[in-house]
């Protein structure tokens, strides 16, 4: 052995790899229904049916994220978006705080998070004495 690496005898064979297609782009993935790998053409975009990526977020990590780092807009946002996926993504989401004082969470902290989500325009809240926040999602973050 020499020592040097011989490029013309060693060559990787990527063209049935169907994670590759010279571009660093997926050319099939998996179906785990079907059980077998299927042409990405057949799923426009690279979303699934079900929604894009960001739709299949870490739910409960990013409720450790949250609780770990002390932020309750972040546990507001991971709890909205879980719940307003829920529901289709229509109708208002109720968001007590029962929840969120599970996570170290009190009702002034939630309400600031809210407070802050609704001067960006992002949601309106129906807040109502004695009962659980309503809200309504306007733009879809």
């Amino acid at each position: 052995m020499t020592g040097k690496f011989d490029t013309k005898r060693f060559k990787f064979d990527l063209s049935s790899d169907p994670w590759n297609d010279g571009l660093g782009k997926p050319k099939e993935v998996w179906d785990k229904k079907l059980q077998r790998y299927v042409p990405i053409d057949l799923i426009s975009n690279g979303s699934s049916r079900k929604g894009q990526w960001w739709d299949k977020a870490d739910y409960e990590g990013s409720l450790e994220l949250a609780k770990a780092t002390g932020d309750a807009l972040l546990a507001v946002l991971t709890i909205l978006r879980h719940r307003w996926q829920q529901r289709g993504r229509s109708g208002p989401v109720v968001l007590g705080n029962v929840a969120l004082k599970k996570l170290g969470f009190n009702r002034w902290a939630k309400d600031r998070a809210l407070r802050r989500l609704e001067e960006t325009g992002f949601i309106r809240v129906a807040r109502k004495g004695g009962s659980s926040s309503k809200i309504t999602v306007l733009r879809e973050f």
